[in-house]
């Protein structure tokens, strides 16, 4: 498969379309009639939705033919907020049994392929409370952090941070969010996580909306009396490449942002 075109939000009762493309590496011969399918999964690992192509004759393809394959899923109405899967796969025809998956390099995957989170927003939620200490800080040029709220517990040793972002556009990349303490130019702790611990990559924001996103970072012993600067950011998992910083408190060509400096009593 070459790439996918998917709109990752759901809305319930409405259809999502689906556009595969793939390219032919190779003949593959007689191997009867195969239909493609896609189930949308919940985190329960149970389909939902599902939808089936139009059959397929292998035995007809060449190699370097290009194939465009359109499948809608129908969205329940009655849809849980929440993150969702689509499960891709191939099946024979007369048997239904599932055709093995390989990926570019011949290695076989399993008969399933997991494709980009889904969203179902939560429709009658409130809009977030507004942020203590309200930013304007552009990570890249989809996603701005609009402020933060901090909360430090010396009694169990460990610092809140409550992140407020904000999606000028949908971003197109899943975001790891990184919340560094630091001290005398030292990282002392940190936490690294996808925003609201993973239940809402950004892969999946919609434009215009605010996600408020938690982390708890453990403070070290010993620490007491020093001052620590709380740094945040975000980075491409697979790369470690951090999105650019512009604006509020941000030097020219930063990749992170300092939320301010705090006295560890």
């Amino acid at each position: 498969m070459r790439g996918y075109e998917l709109d990752p939000i759901l809305v319930p009762g409405r259809v999502t379309h689906l556009t595969l493309h793939t390219t032919i590496g190779r003949p593959l011969g007689d191997r009867g009639e195969w239909k493609l399918f896609a189930h949308l999964v919940g985190a329960d690992g149970v389909a939902v939705a599902s939808a089936y192509g139009e059959e397929l004759t292998p035995a007809s393809w060449q190699e370097g033919d290009y194939y465009i394959a359109w499948l809608d899923l129908i969205v329940p109405e009655a849809l849980r907020p929440g993150l969702y899967r689509i499960e891709l796969g191939v099946f024979e025809a007369g048997s239904q049994a599932r055709v093995p998956l390989f990926d570019a390099a011949g290695r076989p995957i399993g008969d399933t392929l997991l494709i980009q989170p889904l969203r179902a927003p939560d429709l009658s939620a409130a809009e977030p409370a507004a942020p203590g200490i309200p930013l304007a800080v552009a990570l890249g040029d989809r996603i701005v952090l609009a402020g933060y709220d901090l909360e430090l517990a010396p009694d169990r040793g460990t610092l809140d941070v409550r992140l407020h972002w904000q999606a000028k556009a949908p971003p197109q990349e899943d975001y790891t969010v990184f919340v560094h303490l630091v001290s005398e130019g030292k990282v002392v702790a940190q936490r690294d996580a996808q925003p609201a611990s993973g239940r809402l990559p950004t892969s999946v924001w919609r434009s215009g909306e605010t996600i408020v996103d938690e982390h708890r970072v453990q403070i070290p012993a010993g620490l007491s009396g020093s001052t620590l600067d709380v740094i945040v950011g975000m980075y491409e998992l697979s790369s470690g490449k951090r999105l650019p910083v512009q604006g509020d408190g941000a030097l020219p060509g930063a990749d992170s942002v300092t939320l301010t400096r705090l006295a560890v009593p």
